[in-house]
């Protein structure tokens, strides 16, 4: 029998549970939320939280999702590659083909 943290190890190393890698922008002013979906760490519930806001004012700068409960320093470094508040939505998966 394998060590604990031997299969603790291999479970979180998994590559199945890991995010799956962007490429592309999300206009956060503009964006469907299943667009929002996509990015990492936004769920249904927080799409729907940056949708009302920028409703009531539109983004001027990506830091302000921040304003989001449950976005935080953390989030908010995981999705700034990703964020844009001009142009188009482009986000879509990487092929990770080899």
């Amino acid at each position: 029998m394998k060590p604990l943290w031997l299969m603790i190890a291999s479970f979180t190393a998994s590559p199945t549970l890991a995010a799956p890698a962007l490429e592309g922008q999300v206009n956060i002013n503009t964006a469907k939320v299943t667009d929002l979906v996509k990015l990492p760490g936004i769920g249904p519930k927080k799409a729907a939280a940056i949708v009302r806001l920028r409703e009531r004012k539109a983004f001027t700068r990506p830091v302000q999702i921040r304003r989001i409960k449950g976005i935080g320093m953390r989030t908010y470094k995981k999705l700034l590659p990703h964020l844009t508040i001009v142009g188009d939505t482009n986000i879509k998966e990487k092929d990770c083909r080899r």
